[in-house]
């Protein structure tokens, strides 16, 4: 893995119409198996979603002293845990004595609930550093301020696409277990980290269950389970209308 300066995209790297702050692709675990993978950082890409999009959100949803303990560095982090998540996890189960692909056996539902893996698991990773002192509290606390206001970048897609998706997954389940809490006075949330980092754990054992059992009809019913749209979201995707979707870099051959 590396960190590089985008110049130029190609390939489904640029195809897919977002532009990834890092690449893990493709997202097959055939050819990771078969050839391994890299995953490329892009810090053009990252600083500018974390200036434009991330941290304007966050200081739209969270109080202002949540908002100031949200940095750069820490949403570095997360993304980190999140593509080294991807390589784990099965690849194949075994149907009627024939190896089937997770993708093939979880059909349009397998993207989905793969990114939602990568998040869970990278937070269980990042709690490893953090129980080895290799992060700090305050590093590990950023990380899940960052990502839980990024949970509304899914907004410019209607939450349809597979990050949006597993973010509706995240913040419903998370939800569940009290460690997001929205205000509807202040309308604004609050962040219980260290429930969040239990219930991700919780979070990531049943998607790794789901991908084990590679059975399509239980994993189509959990994500419709868990991909409704509350009230507070709807009414928070409104208080953001005025901020930027997505970042799009624009590149120019120089004569």
């Amino acid at each position: 893995m590396f960190v590089a300066e985008d110049v130029i995209r190609g390939g489904e790297a640029l195809s897919s119409g977002l532009r990834f702050a890092a690449l893990n692709l493709p997202n097959d675990k055939k050819i990771h198996e078969k050839h391994g993978f890299k995953i490329v950082f892009s810090a053009t890409i990252m600083k500018k979603k974390f200036d434009s999009l991330n941290f304007p959100v966050a200081q739209q949803m969270l109080s202002s002293s949540d908002t100031k303990k949200i940095n750069f560095n820490s949403r570095f982090l997360f993304i980190l845990g999140h593509e080294l998540a991807h390589g784990i996890g099965p690849s194949f189960v075994e149907k009627n004595g024939t190896q089937n692909s997770i993708e093939q056996l979880l059909k349009e539902k397998y993207l989905p609930t793969e990114e939602c893996k990568a998040d869970c698991l990278g937070f269980v990773f990042l709690s490893f550093l953090k129980d080895k002192k290799i992060i700090s509290e305050e590093q590990m606390e950023s990380a899940v301020l960052s990502q839980v206001s990024g949970f509304f970048s899914g907004r410019k897609t209607s939450f349809s696409g597979a990050h949006g998706i597993g973010d509706l997954i995240e913040y419903n389940w998370l939800k569940k277990d009290g460690a997001v809490i929205y205000d509807n006075g202040k309308e604004l949330f609050s962040v219980d980290v260290e429930k969040s980092l239990i219930s991700y754990k919780k979070l990531a054992f049943e998607l790794m269950r789901l991908q084990k059992e590679g059975d399509y009809q239980q994993t189509k019913d959990f994500c419709e389970k868990w991909t409704t749209k509350p009230p507070e979201v709807l009414k928070t995707i409104d208080r953001l209308d005025d901020l930027l979707l997505d970042v799009y870099p624009i590149f120019k051959i120089s004569q």
